[in-house]
C-alpha cells in the first residue's frame, strides 16, 4: 500500500506539469494573437477581410481556452492531491493541495470572466476586480506549487536553485504590471505586453522542475514502474479505440443526416452531443499516458507530445463551442458559427495531432526496443514510414492538381481516388496502431528479466 501511494507522486507531479505546460502554451498563443489583431488595427493599408479573419481566429481561441481551462481545473486539483499525498510528508501535502484549490479557482475565474463579459455587459469596475483576483490567486497557486515542489526536492537532498529563478519570475509579474500602468497604454514596448511571458516562463520552470522530481522518486522495484507504465497504457489504448468508435459514429450520423434531410438544428445537435465526448475522452487518453510515463525509457518524447495533445483538445473545444451555442439557442445564436474558420481549425488540429502521433510512436518505439519485443517495434518504424509518404502524398497533390490544369472530371477522380487511399491507409494505420499498443502492454506487464539494466531515474 505505501510503494501504490508513492508511486501517486511521479504521476501527480507529470499530471500537474502537464495541466500546468498546456495553460501557459495558451496563454502565449492567446497574446500573440492578440499583439497580431493590435498591430492589424494600426496598419492602415490592412485589409478589413484580413482583420476579420484575425478577430474571428481570436474569439475562436478565446473561447476554447476558456473551455479548456475548465478542464484543467480537474487536472489540477487531482494531480495537486496525488502529488501530495504520494511523498507522505504533511506540509508537503497541504502545500500542494492548496496550490491545485487556487489553481483550479483561477480558472473557475476565466470562466466567470468571460460569462461576466458577454452577459454583464463588462462593467470597468468588475473587469479590474476580476483581474486582480486572478493576479492573486494565479500568484498565490503558483507561488505554494513552487513551494511543495521545492520541498520534494529538499527531500531527495537536492538543492532546488530553481525555485530561486521561479519565484524571482513571479515577483517581476506584479512589478511589471505596476511599472507598465504608470507608463500608461501606448501600444508597443510597454511592460504590460510581457506580463504573458513572464507568467508562461514562471509557469514552465515549475512544471519542468516537477517533472524532474518526478524522474527522481524512489517507487520501488523497476518491475512495478513496468506494471504501472502497462496499465496506463491499456487505459490509453482503450481511450483511443472508444475514440476511433465516437468518429465513426459522427461520419455515419453526417451521412444519415445528408441523404435523410435533417435540419440544421438537428444535425449540430447531434454532433455536439457526439463531439462533447471527445475532450473528455482525450483527458483519459493524456490520463493514461502521463501514467505510461512510470517506466523508465521514452519519457521526453511523451513529455513533449503530451502538450501538442492538449492543445489538441483545446482545439476541440474551441470547435465545439459555436456548436453548442448554436443548438442550445435552438439556431437562433449564429454568430458563433459565422466567425468560425472550420478549414483553418481542422488543419491546424490535424498538424498538432500529426506531429504528437509521430512524437508518440518514436516513444512507443523507444518502450519496444527496451522491452526487447522486435514486432512491435517493427510496426512501430512502419507506421512512421507510412505516415511521413502520406503526408508528402497529400503535400504533392495539394500543390501539383492545380499546376496540372487537367480536365474537371479528371480531376474529381483523382482526388476521389485519392481520399479513398487515405481513408483505406487511416484504417489499416488504426488497426496496426491498436494492435501494437496491446502487444507492447503485454509486454511491459511482465517482468523485465529481457529489458536491459535500467534505473528509475533514467530519461
Amino acid at each position: 500500500m505505501a510503494d501504490a501511494r508513492r508511486s501517486d507522486a511521479p504521476f501527480g507531479a507529470r499530471l500537474l506539469a502537464f495541466a500546468l505546460t498546456t495553460s501557459a502554451l495558451l496563454s502565449l498563443a492567446t497574446a500573440w494573437l492578440q499583439r497580431r489583431v493590435l498591430a492589424a488595427l494600426d496598419a492602415p493599408g490592412t485589409d478589413w477581410s484580413e482583420r476579420d479573419k484575425l478577430f474571428a481566429s481570436l474569439e475562436t481561441l478565446g473561447r476554447g481556452e476558456v473551455a479548456c481551462e475548465l478542464l484543467l481545473a480537474g487536472l489540477l486539483l487531482l494531480g495537486a492531491l496525488r502529488f501530495g499525498r504520494g511523498l507522505g510528508d504533511a506540509l508537503t501535502r497541504n502545500l500542494s493541495l492548496g496550490a491545485g484549490i487556487l489553481l483550479a479557482l483561477d480558472a473557475l475565474r476565466v470562466v466567470a470572466f468571460n460569462l461576466d463579459l458577454a452577459w454583464g455587459g463588462g462593467h470597468p469596475e468588475r473587469m479590474q476586480l476580476w483581474m486582480i483576483s486572478g493576479l492573486l490567486v494565479r500568484l498565490g497557486g503558483l507561488g505554494l506549487l513552487t513551494a511543495a515542489v521545492a520541498r520534494g526536492d529538499t527531500h531527495l537532498a537536492r538543492r532546488p536553485w530553481w525555485a530561486l529563478a521561479a519565484a524571482g519570475l513571479l515577483l517581476c509579474y506584479p512589478l511589471a504590471l505596476w511599472l507598465g500602468r504608470a507608463e500608461g497604454v501606448a501600444r508597443g514596448g510597454n511592460l504590460i505586453d510581457w506580463l504573458p511571458v513572464i507568467l508562461a516562463a514562471a509557469t514552465l520552470v515549475i512544471a519542468a522542475a516537477a517533472v524532474r522530481l518526478a524522474g527522481r522518486i524512489d517507487t520501488g522495484p523497476i518491475a512495478g514502474a513496468w506494471v504501472r507504465a502497462a496499465a496506463g497504457l491499456e487505459r490509453y489504448r482503450d481511450a483511443t479505440a472508444l475514440r476511433v468508435l465516437i468518429l465513426v459514429c459522427a461520419a455515419v450520423f453526417v451521412m444519415m443526416a445528408r441523404f435523410s434531410g435533417f435540419s440544421p438544428l438537428v444535425t449540430l445537435g447531434g454532433l455536439c452531443l457526439l463531439g462533447l465526448l471527445g475532450p473528455v475522452i482525450g483527458l483519459f487518453q493524456i490520463a493514461g499516458l502521463v501514467r505510461a510515463a512510470d517506466a523508465p525509457v521514452a519519457r521526453v518524447r511523451l513529455g513533449l507530445a503530451l502538450p501538442l495533445l492538449g492543445l489538441g483538445v483545446a482545439a476541440e473545444c474551441a470547435a465545439l463551442i459555436p456548436i453548442a451555442s448554436f443548438a442550445w439557442s435552438g439556431g437562433r445564436d449564429t454568430d458563433g458559427l459565422r466567425h468560425l474558420d472550420p478549414a483553418g481549425l481542422g488543419l491546424d488540429t490535424q498538424a498538432l495531432g500529426l506531429v504528437a502521433t509521430l512524437l508518440l510512436l518514436l516513444a512507443f518505439r523507444g518502450l519496444a526496443r527496451a522491452r526487447a519485443v522486435a514486432s512491435a517495434a517493427a510496426r512501430c518504424t512502419t507506421m512512421l514510414v507510412v505516415m511521413l509518404a502520406l503526408v508528402a502524398l497529400v503535400l504533392a497533390a495539394w500543390w501539383l492538381l492545380p499546376e496540372l490544369r487537367l480536365d474537371r472530371d479528371v480531376a474529381m477522380l483523382m482526388v476521389f481516388g485519392t481520399g479513398l487511399g487515405l481513408l483505406v491507409a487511416a484504417i489499416w494505420l488504426v488497426v496496426v496502431y491498436l494492435r501494437m499498443l496491446k502487444e507492447l502492454a503485454d509486454a511491459m506487464a511482465l517482468a523485465p528479466a529481457r529489458a536491459a539494466p535500467l534505473t528509475a531515474g533514467a530519461p
